[in-house]
């Protein structure tokens, strides 16, 4: 439980903040503890980001956005963003 209440302030906060995004209708998230028990997040968003900022990258690629970057200051390991009409599996 105390995990979910982490995961949600955080996300609350960031979601809120109109930095990254105009507005944000509806987000999932799925937590696995795949093989050795490492915290491994999916998200997905339906959200309105703005059209001069670009949010997409994958810090284990070294393409850096500025939104992957304060992931990252964050402490998550692989950050790896997307955008589109695409579908969450």
């Amino acid at each position: 439980m105390h995990l979910h209440n982490v995961l949600i302030s955080f996300l609350t906060g960031m979601l809120a903040d109109i930095v990254w995004f105009e507005e944000v209708y509806e987000y999932v998230i799925r937590v696995e503890f795949p093989e050795r028990w490492t915290l491994h997040l999916h998200l997905a968003l339906w959200a309105l980001t703005y059209p001069h900022i670009d949010l997409r990258g994958n810090n284990s690629k070294k393409r850096f956005s500025s939104f992957i970057l304060m992931l990252c200051s964050y402490g998550f390991d692989q950050v790896d963003v997307h955008n589109g009409e695409g579908f969450l599996n």
